[in-house]
């Protein structure tokens, strides 16, 4: 047990997940970012909107790479390179684009490894593919192993000493309480509704009519079918889809006592 202050500088580190469709800016508004000072972990194909951009990358392929990477974070005298212990330890932010595809990383190491090891256990070697399942369709079984590992891979990730920015694909999911769709990041299960608990911003990236001109904005309030939340309460409704504008906004305005 350790005691604290809320002016701990570990404190202050800010989380935040913006969620939207495909092709909408996600990754475009990343490069609001300062170069110096942000990683950027690409799970993606590429980062081509910022290819005017110099930032640090991290290029993520597969399940352990997201491993290794949140490994670096918390714990960087770990790293062998020079170079990439001397980046990770002086990193001010770290975003990852996204957590939509990691997810998918985390599905195919359920599918190709872990459910082979676990049949071959428990069937004394004789088989590693469960009966009447296709090779790519995940179990029960496997669905509650992505359902805790995500949840794992969120609380690890959103204890690293920096500013945390994650991008992530919007879905369509049901709402059990209230009945009908409600906009979340895209994640599968419980977690879809669950997940805002890990930050303390999440937004939806969505494109508004403002005076007869579209205009990409981030939506920082829940709504009736939208997820989204501003744990500061310094925040509008609707603001502008810039980071940097964004952090000091956060960081240099006294929050609302609710």
């Amino acid at each position: 047990m350790k005691l604290t202050t809320t002016k701990d500088r570990e404190l202050q580190h800010l989380r935040a997940l913006v969620h939207g469709d495909s092709g909408i800016g996600k990754t475009t508004s990343l490069g609001t970012l300062p170069e110096d000072g942000t990683i950027i972990a690409c799970a993606e194909r590429g980062l081509i909107p910022l290819r005017s951009k110099s930032y640090t990358v991290i290029q993520l392929a597969n399940w352990q790479d997201v491993r290794e990477l949140v490994g670096a974070f918390l714990d960087p005298k770990s790293i062998e390179d020079e170079a990439t212990r001397e980046a990770i330890s002086s990193a001010r932010v770290l975003a990852v684009d996204s957590l939509s595809k990691i997810g998918t990383f985390c599905k195919t190491e359920i599918i190709r490894k872990d459910r082979k090891v676990l049949l071959k256990e428990r069937t004394s070697g004789r088989k590693d593919k469960p009966e009447n399942v296709y090779d790519d369709c995940l179990t029960m079984e496997d669905w509650q192993l992505y359902s805790i590992r995500m949840a794992g891979l969120l609380d690890a990730i959103c204890k690293i000493p920096a500013h945390l920015i994650c991008t992530s694909l919007a879905a369509w999911t049901k709402d059990k309480r209230k009945g009908g769709l409600f906009r979340t990041p895209s994640f599968n299960g419980k977690l879809a509704h669950e997940c805002p608990a890990y930050f303390d911003l999440v937004f939806s990236m969505e494109e508004l009519q403002v005076e007869g001109k579209s205009e990409r904005v981030w939506r920082t309030r829940h709504s009736d079918d939208t997820q989204a939340k501003d744990a500061t309460g310094v925040l509008e409704e609707f603001e502008e889809t810039n980071w940097t504008t964004l952090l000091r906004k956060v960081l240099t305005t006294k929050g609302v006592t609710n």
